[in-house]
């Protein structure tokens, strides 16, 4: 949604990795992922902030499995 602030991280194990620093809600999330990525199942995780920017807590988190 317009004015809303996208954050997608790639988590496996014990840790998480930032796939860039944010991106605005109401248009396409494009990101590369990191050079020398072992190959297994690791989770997908979408945060969306509100359009406040000093709102910290997300409103909304989703989470999905994907394999490399």
């Amino acid at each position: 949604g317009e004015g809303y602030r996208v954050q997608v991280w790639l988590c496996r194990d014990k840790g998480c990795l930032r796939l860039g620093w944010e991106w605005p809600g109401d248009a396409p999330i494009r990101f590369s992922l990191p050079e020398g990525l072992p190959p297994g199942a690791y989770r997908l995780r979408l945060v969306l902030f509100s359009p406040h920017r000093l709102a910290l807590r997300p409103l909304y988190l989703l989470e999905k499995e994907v394999a490399r």
